[in-house]
Order: structure tokens, then sequence, then C-alpha cells
């Protein structure tokens, strides 16, 4: 009947919804006009009511199913006509970087289309929702609108494929490197043969893991992932350690990495990193001297802390660079309610690592630093060790070296 697609019905339900409706009220409105007398017309009208009604209810559509054509595909204007200015605001590097990202992770199976189904996306649409999604402060890139991609296809799935893709190209520093990188720090520092510089960093969650989240209340009062970044002279992350919860102290997160319990793999013949005060000291690790309660340092503690500061404060500018460009570390919002999603936050931050490496050399905006309080840990109750005798060795050297 006409009355059926006037304009008064409500088109807040679905249309096919709303007609059904329209068609039991018609019918009930029928029931109760109805008298003993309706003629065969009447009745053959009741039949077309219910035939009707049947026939729109057994339809899982009421149209033919128009095909809606996709928005223009943005990303070639991203890589070839956005400013410069605005693509580091959208994807939080240069233009030249972006390309140096995506070009060695090409090849990589993650992005290879399979027989029989949807054919994937670009390796750079990929690089694009991973870089949205860590720039983001809520984990949501906002792809679909941004990147002309539908709902089905997650910024989500874009970034897993390219984290896994990421880890798979990661490399260590070869021993001529570590020779470079050595000779610089003693440049700076007066440190000779020392191959890096270790810090701690808390990686903040938005809400508890459901599995022991006791464990991951950090000492800044929130729930947290334990971090330690290794970089060199140049502020490129060389070794981290993900995955620790946010209350274990730091030094014992170093007792159990690998680099320390297999350090002849990493380490070449006196060589050593630099740490703060928090740290025990060992054959490969050189902490700062801690003033004791009550104590008073020497001029060479003194001086050996000075010098160690010149050079330990890339660290520190480092792991704020890797949060300036990747805001999302700040505070992470996955829900973490079993270990495959727990390990899944642990390896976006180590792919946020390597892209930080791909970009090193790509300038950072001030206003995008935010130098974090000192998060040192307290010194936990270190027994004495063998390895103060380095420690006193360089300490004279430094000394020496000074003066």
């Amino acid at each position: 009947p006409r009355f059926l697609f006037s304009r008064d019905f409500d088109r807040t339900l679905p249309q096919k919804q709303a007609l059904l409706s329209r068609l039991r009220a018609v019918w009930r409105s029928r029931l109760c006009l109805a008298t003993d007398d309706e003629d065969s017309s009447d009745e053959d009208d009741d039949m077309s009511y219910v035939a009707t009604y049947l026939a729109l209810a057994s339809q899982r559509y009421i149209a033919r199913r128009v095909r809606v054509e996709r928005p223009p595909y943005r990303v070639n204007y991203y890589l070839n006509r956005m400013p410069d200015s605005e693509f580091k605001l959208q994807f939080p590097m240069t233009r030249p970087f972006f390309l140096a990202v995506y070009r060695p992770i090409g090849g990589y199976r993650e992005f290879q289309s399979v027989l029989g189904k949807q054919q994937r996306s670009s390796v750079e649409l990929h690089v694009m929702g991973l870089l949205r999604t860590l720039w983001s402060l809520d984990g949501q890139g906002h792809s679909a609108d941004y990147l002309s991609v539908g709902g089905h296809t997650p910024e989500s799935l874009l970034a897993k494929r390219v984290v896994r893709a990421l880890l798979a190209v990661k490399s260590e520093p070869e021993h001529q490197e570590r020779r470079e990188i050595s000779e610089i720090i003693k440049v700076v520092s007066g440190f000779p043969n020392c191959i890096g510089l270790i810090d701690g960093t808390l990686f903040p969650l938005s809400q508890s893991p459901e599995d022991h989240g006791e464990d991951y209340f950090s000492r800044k009062s929130t729930y947290a992932i334990n971090g330690r970044i290794v970089c060199d002279d140049r502020e490129r992350i060389r070794y981290e350690n993900i995955g620790w919860p946010g209350s274990s102290h730091d030094n014992r997160v170093w007792r159990n990495c690998k680099v320390a319990l297999h350090s002849d793999g990493y380490f070449g013949e006196n060589e050593y990193i630099l740490g703060d005060s928090a740290y025990q000291p060992s054959s490969v690790l050189i902490p700062a001297y801690k003033k004791t309660a009550g104590g008073q340092l020497s001029d060479k503690e003194n001086t050996f802390n000075t010098q160690l500061a010149k050079i330990r404060i890339r660290v520190e500018h480092c792991i704020g660079v890797l949060k300036g460009r990747f805001p999302l570390l700040k505070r992470l919002r996955a829900r973490l309610r079993n270990e495959n999603e727990l390990k899944a936050a642990f390896s976006l931050i180590r792919a946020a690592t390597i892209l930080h490496n791909m970009a090193i050399i790509d300038p950072v905006p001030e206003g995008w630093v935010e130098r974090e309080q000192n998060d040192d840990d307290e010194p936990e109750d270190l027994p004495s060790s063998a390895n103060e005798n380095r420690r006193a060795y360089l300490d004279e050297y430094v000394f020496d070296s000074r003066f």
C-alpha cells in the first residue's frame, strides 16, 4: 500500500524493521475494524498483507545492494604532494625517513597477498597505519578515515604486520662499529672502551593488566611496563629489554637480561657500558657513585660522576626523543587481558625503538621532547663486588686524564 512508504514513518530504525513494524500496525488496525459481513475482496487484501509481510521478513535486504565507491587513494597524495611540514605532523618523521622505513621491509611475507583472499594494502599504507597509531595518544590512528581503508582493516592490523617485519630487520653493532662508538665516548667523557649508556624507563599503562596486575604498580604510583634502554653516542638504541613489571628494580632487571647473562656475546675485551648509581658494578656495567647517608664523595668520585653525567645524559635524551616521537608510549591504552596481549604490547614498544633508529638523524622538535623526572631506583642492598676494582681503575684513569 502506498502509505507504507510515506515520509513520516520512523526513519531512526533500519528501513526493513520500520516497514515490518508498519505492516504489523496496519494488520492490527484491520483486525479491530473487521466485521462479519466482509466480502471476498477484503479477505484478498488480508492475504496480500500477510504475503507481503512474510516475503519482506524472509529477505535479508529490501533493495539491491549498491556498491559504494572507495574514496580517492590518499596515500599517493601523502607521499608525493603533501607539504613536508604537514607530513611530519601526520606521520612523525619527514618523508625521506619514511621511505627509508618501508623499503627494507617491503619484501616480507607479512605484506604479500594470499591467493583467494582480499588483496592486502600497500607497504606504505601499512607503515602509515603503525606511525599513526604510535603518534596518537589513544592508540587509535583513525586509519579508516585518514588512510581511506575500510573498517575491516583497522590500524591495529596494519600495525601488527609492520611490527613483525621490523623485528626481523633488527641487528647488533659489529666489532668495528663498537670501536668507533667507544672512541667518540672517550672524547666526550674521558671513559675508554665504553660502548654504550644504559638507563631504565617506565612505559605507563592506562589500566592494570588482568594477570598479576599488582606487580605492574610502579614507584610512580601508576601501572607500567619496565624497560631497559642501551644507546650509543648518537642516541641509537642498541639494546632494549622490555617486559618486566613496573615494580621491578632496575638492578634486578639488568642482572636477569640477556646482555648481562651472556655478556661474552655482546662485549669485547675491556668493553663496558655506563649507568646510574642504581646498578651494581660488574665487569660490563660501570655505575656512578652513590653518596651514602651522612657520607661524602671524594674528589675523584665527584670527578668520575661529573664526567659520567656528561655522556649519560644522551641516554636520557634518547628516551625523551623516543617517547616524544611516539606519544603512545607515554600511556599505553591496550587492554592486557592475557599473555598474548602483553607480548603484543612489548613488541609494539620494540618496534618503536627500531623506528627511532631509522629516523635517528631526523630532528625532533624540542616541543615534542619531554624530559622525564629522574626515576632512578634507590640502590638495592648490594654485596661488595670484585668488580669494584674496575670502577676504581676507571676512577683513577678519568681523574688523571682530567688533571
